[in-house]
């Protein structure tokens, strides 16, 4: 195969002319013969199914480890361990190295370079005394005898003060801390006379609040670990509360949390890939606000003169009435000029009064073009939206069933277990092809780019129709050899599109109708900036 590149930039060894009848396209994973895994869903006469080929169809996969997601144990594990990655080799308090994490959003390279190159004014920056590193346990007695916030004089027991000595009573002391606990705002606590930086310790603070207030306030800063850190992003699925780490991301920005939730790891939107974050911020509003419906309707119709009814053109003649059954008046007029019919005789066909709008008609013919090629994509997007929702449905009552099963038959969960591996592969590959709609519709129209992107999403979408046939059967009739080899067989085609978005369509990724949709991000940008 020739390994000359074509003008859209990528090598014919990725993709190669195909007509309706015979594709010329070949991969390792569709039609490669030494594949044993392989068998095409596209022919009916592929599935055979016998004892013979157990050994073929059920050849052991390599299973890589799945990273879970964090829970809070594990949260606190980790800012744990990283606090101490820093402490050791600067030589700080566990309390100091936290300190210094968030000032620097738990960005360890960033905080270890400042620290080498001038580790007296990083301190000082991040408002950390440089002589009281190994003191942050010790409480000191306030200077004075009245309280600065609600002059109460200080008794025996308001006795605790941080090393700046500022007197506040111990009542002030529990009620300020509270409220920073419950209001979550506990990354700087500093003492509360006005203008003085000196840090609320951790041993100090243990001392002030009680127990409970205490744990809240660990949480809290163990939350920072998650919510600043770059590194990790809260599952964004109601009731989840556990967190995700950049080593989780499986293809583009998608990642899946332990709760079976995928979401992007950049926006915290649903799993989009292989759309990227910014089209699908612009997708989204246009679902939204049906942009692209109101710009065709405003080139494609025109108020009635004397009713203001939207009137559609959908014929050669410029006679144009404003019909009383579909809620108009009556009023007949011209299409072009949008005067009365009557002064203008017997030309039904060409007005020749003077149009200064000349341009309409090319704008509405433009318009009603944008408007079919949205609507190809965006029906094909809900469509496999509303496929998804019955579908996460069938999880739950797949499980359901695969209880009941092992209760009252003698089974194992390993043999019903496939059923429900083969309804999760569906729901992937759903929203996966939901976003391919949206990823194809910035992809510019009739390119190779298109073309061979266009073919593996086909090829993805017939499968997980096979797929989706089967798991809406009843689980007593489904084969299991033919659900355990059709959901292979879609994962691997959902790596085949991946693959071939990643690798294959370096230079297809330029936008059509630039114009376009460079005007619906300016739209958006601006909007956001308001």
């Amino acid at each position: 195969m020739s390994k000359k590149s074509d003008e859209e930039g990528f090598s014919s060894e990725s993709y190669s002319d195909y007509d309706d009848e015979e594709s010329d396209f070949e991969d390792d994973g569709f039609s490669d013969p030494e594949n044993d895994d392989y068998v095409d869903v596209d022919e009916e006469d592929d599935y055979v199914y016998s004892d013979e080929n157990d050994d073929l169809l059920f050849e052991p996969e390599e299973i890589e480890e799945k990273k879970v997601a964090l829970d809070e144990k594990t949260i606190v594990e980790e800012q744990i361990k990283q606090i101490k990655n820093i402490a050791d080799p600067l030589g700080l308090t566990s309390e100091v190295a936290a300190f210094l994490l968030r000032y620097f959003n738990w960005n360890t390279d960033k905080l270890m370079e400042a620290m080498f190159n001038n580790r007296e004014k990083t301190l000082k920056a991040a408002k950390i005394d440089i002589n009281d590193l190994n003191e942050s346990k010790k409480i000191y007695k306030p200077k004075g005898n009245m309280c600065q916030t609600c002059f109460c004089q200080l008794k025996k027991s308001d006795k605790i003060a941080l090393k700046c000595q500022h007197a506040f009573c111990n009542k002030c002391w529990v009620n300020y801390l509270t409220f920073r606990i419950k209001e979550q705002r506990v990354d700087d606590l500093f003492c509360q006379s006005y203008k003085c930086y000196e840090r609320v310790t951790e041993g100090f603070l243990k001392e002030v609040v009680d127990e409970e207030n205490f744990k809240k306030y660990q949480w809290i800063l163990a939350k920072s670990f998650v919510s600043q850190n770059p590194e990790n992003a809260w599952c964004p699925a109601p009731n989840c509360d556990r967190a995700c780490t950049k080593g989780m991301i499986q293809r583009g920005t998608n990642v899946e949390c332990s709760c079976g939730h995928r979401f992007c790891f950049n926006c915290k939107e649903e799993a989009h890939s292989p759309a990227n974050c910014e089209d699908v911020a612009v997708w989204l509003k246009k679902c939204k606000d049906d942009s692209e419906t109101f710009n065709w309707l405003m080139a494609n119709t025109k108020p009635c003169p004397k009713c203001k009814n939207l009137i559609e053109k959908n014929g050669g003649c410029n006679h144009m009435t404003c019909r009383k059954n579909s809620g108009g008046c009556g009023y007949e007029f011209c299409w072009i000029c949008l005067g009365d019919w009557a002064k203008h005789g017997t030309s039904y066909y060409k007005c020749n009064h003077y149009d200064p709008n000349k341009h309409d008609n090319k704008k509405a013919k433009d318009s009603k073009m944008a408007l079919e090629r949205y609507l190809h994509y965006f029906q094909r997007y809900q469509n496999h939206e509303k496929s998804l929702g019955f579908e996460k449905q069938l999880i739950e009552k797949t499980q359901k069933k695969m209880t009941s099963m092992q209760e009252s038959k003698d089974v194992n969960f390993i043999d019903v277990s496939f059923m429900e591996d083969a309804v999760k592969q569906l729901c992937h590959c759903r929203l996966v092809l939901k976003w391919t709609y949206v990823f194809a519709y910035n992809l510019i129209d009739f390119s190779k780019a298109k073309e061979l992107f266009e073919f593996v999403q086909e090829q993805l979408e017939v499968t997980t129709e096979k797929l989706s046939e089967i798991t809406e059967r009843d689980i007593i009739k489904i084969d299991k050899m033919e659900a355990v080899n059709t959901t292979r067989i879609a994962k691997k085609k959902l790596e085949h599109l991946f693959d071939t978005v990643e690798s294959g369509l370096p230079e297809g990724m330029i936008k059509g109708h630039e114009n376009d949709i460079i005007e619906e991000k300016k739209v958006l940008k601006n909007a956001d900036e308001n």
